[in-house]
């Protein structure tokens, strides 16, 4: 399949998935349904599955790493997300979601859990790893060129 043609699978497909599953925008600074802030909960969803260094993440915010340090102590202390240390290297401190920060993410998330799940039951068993495989991939590459393009 030709570039063009892909390309215009994406573009069609992305909107779909987007209005199949998307929650209605909060007001701008009204606390999530978790209690958490706009930033907080970014950095949860920047956290994501994978842990994740802190300063490549302040980076990744365009914040400060003293202002990243205040936001995940206070995460931590709520018990969604721990800090631990890289295995072969005791000076890399590593940041990753507990169950109760994934559970936090999927409250607060712009996708709606029960839509997603839905959405998901849509796509017969045997489809549903390699579809979300391809998501996930194109979400890296849009990390990548983000990084690239100095957005990050």
């Amino acid at each position: 399949m030709a570039d063009t043609d892909l390309i215009d699978r994406i573009q069609q497909s992305y909107p779909r998935l987007w209005h199949a599953c998307h929650v209605e925008h909060r007001t701008r600074g009204r606390p999530h349904r978790s209690g958490l802030t706009d930033r907080e909960s970014g950095i949860l969803a920047h956290i994501g599955l994978d842990a994740v260094e802190p300063g490549p993440l302040a980076r990744h915010l365009g914040i400060a790493k003293s202002t990243l340090s205040a936001h995940l102590t206070r995460l931590a202390g709520l018990g969604l997300l721990e800090n631990t240390v890289a295995r072969g290297d005791k000076r890399r401190r590593l940041i990753r979601l507990t169950e109760a920060g994934r559970a936090s993410l999927r409250a607060d998330a712009v996708l709606d859990t029960g839509r997603v799940a839905a959405l998901l039951a849509e796509v017969p068993a045997r489809d549903r790893a390699r579809a979300v495989r391809g998501l996930v991939i194109l979400a890296a590459a849009a990390q990548r060129l983000t990084v690239r393009r100095g957005q990050a």
